[in-house]
């Protein structure tokens, strides 16, 4: 039997992935399913442990020097308070502790040259108390034979041209759960595969020319007539694929929003989680959800997609859809089982306790979410679970901004511009912030930076005004109104 594909859209599997770790589990602790890096686990008293192999560059320096840099922003310290094996690239499990005002307590161990972690969703004050079984389950944590025995399989088997196997090993390579990642290995095994006619291959290969690689430029063309292989071959997902190059007009130049919807609604008949998302959200953009709207959205969450999970709790926390808030907490909770960094920050604004609120931000920052900055940045400017820190707020901004957070340059510019506490006013910084936004496409940041330019002199009117029109043609009220107070000026 041949190991199952790893989807790389975060959908399941049809069959459980085979695991390149084995273990066992403590009494009452249940396996949650596959995430994306790795695997979660649900503890007796309903908390979520995850063993991700998605840990930051950075962190795994820090880790493997015996330090970790405070997200709270405090002086680097040691913490590691407690050593079961020593970490090597071999293998080897260490459990820490990270301490300071608020702990997040996390386990970390080596296996075939990567770093996994473990962490928890929320604060816990000591890993051995908090965790009960865990040292006995990171003690059984073993390399997997089977696995190793399958990998060698599908290698021979791509030798000899099976396409389903190059599909699967692709699979593997591109993921990057189980080895170090090989995208330019995966795409040729992909592309070989395509060739031969797999249609998940084909899936897979279209997705590939859709990003930006070494071995060439993104190709929505060749993209285009993969989905389609993949579609003829029977996959749903090729018809949302096809349906979304067509409403954006890359498939051919020319945007067919009748003919990409059509087919994302063929797709959505043949239960393509995907697919009924996107309809429900092209109905709200329209005006209303509507009822085949919300049907579309509930369907989608049903089959445990993760992104129409945190949707439909957005919409039942905001009022748009009818529920109750502990309905959309769950809803946000199966989303974060399952990767979803988002749901994290949706779940931290539910929060009542500003220590739960921050350890779901760190969750989120944990998963890579760069929209965790701009909140991280809230926290530490109202002293909400840390201590009150613009300057420290100022500088978590400029990293968002830096990583491309709209949000961030908005915020960051309103702090430039006003200076609150210790930060020095700064109108041409926050000029620079404020055009990034625009340039973005943020009405927002069009409209502040004409309200700064207008105030810079007569010289820098006609750039001002060109600024505020750019705002009020992407439908920002109060440019609008200012374009007709200037207007009415002598």
């Amino acid at each position: 039997m041949l190991l199952p594909f790893i989807l790389i859209a975060g959908q399941p599997a049809a069959e459980q992935p085979l695991r390149p770790l084995e273990w066992t589990l403590p009494a009452g602790w249940k396996e949650g399913g596959a995430v994306t890096g790795g695997w979660s686990f649900v503890l007796p008293d309903q908390r979520v442990l995850v063993l991700s192999s998605q840990v930051a560059p950075k962190e795994r320096a820090e880790l493997m020097t015996g330090m970790w840099q405070s997200r709270s922003g405090q002086t680097p310290q040691s913490l590691i308070s407690l050593a079961k094996q020593v970490m090597t690239p071999a293998g080897g499990a260490l459990l820490v502790r990270i301490g300071g005002k608020h702990p997040v307590d996390a386990a970390f161990l080596m296996h075939r040259g990567l770093l996994w972690s473990l962490h928890s969703e929320g604060r816990q004050a000591q890993l051995d108390a908090a965790f009960p079984g865990l040292d006995t389950f990171v003690r059984s944590l073993r390399k997997s034979e089977e696995f190793e025995r399958q990998l060698e399989r599908l290698h021979q088997a791509t030798l000899r041209g099976d396409a389903q196997a190059s599909t699967t090993l692709a699979g593997i390579l591109l993921d990057g759960r189980f080895c170090k990642p090989a995208p330019e290995a995966a795409e040729k095994l992909l592309e070989a595969a395509a060739k031969l006619g797999n249609p998940l291959a084909n899936l897979r290969y279209g997705e590939l020319l859709l990003k930006d690689r070494s071995s060439g430029a993104v190709d929505p063309q060749n993209a285009y007539n993969a989905f389609k292989k993949a579609a003829d071959g029977g996959l749903a997902q090729g018809l949302t694929r096809m349906g979304c190059l067509l409403i954006n007009g890359q498939a051919t130049g020319k945007q067919d929003a009748e003919l990409g919807a059509a087919l994302l609604s063929q797709a959505a008949d043949k239960d393509d989680p995907e697919a009924l998302l996107l309809l429900a959200r092209l109905q709200f953009r329209g005006g209303s959800l509507g009822e085949l709207g919300r049907k579309r959205l509930e369907k989608a969450a049903s089959l445990g997609y993760p992104q129409a999970q945190a949707e439909l709790g957005r919409m039942i926390r905001d009022g748009v859809i009818p529920g109750d808030k502990n309905r959309a907490e769950q809803l946000f909770r199966a989303a974060i089982l399952q990767g979803h960094a988002g749901a994290c920050l949706d779940l931290a604004l539910m929060q009542k306790n500003p220590e739960d609120e921050l350890n779901f931000v760190l969750l989120a920052l944990d998963r890579g979410d760069k929209e965790a900055l701009v909140h991280l940045a809230a926290l530490l400017l109202n002293g909400r679970g840390l201590a009150k820190s613009p300057l420290q707020a100022k500088a978590v901004l400029s990293l968002a901004s830096q990583a491309g957070s709209v949000n961030a340059m908005i915020v960051l510019g309103d702090l430039l511009e006003k200076g609150p506490g210790e930060i020095k006013i700064d109108e041409a910084a926050a000029l620079v912030e404020f055009r990034a936004a625009a340039a973005a496409g943020s009405a927002e940041g069009s409209y502040r930076a004409g309200l700064i330019l207008l105030g810079s002199g007569p010289e820098q009117r006609t750039a001002a005004l060109r600024a505020l029109k750019d705002a009020a043609a992407a439908g920002h009220a109060s440019a609008a109104r200012r374009l007709k107070q200037e207007a009415s000026l002598p």
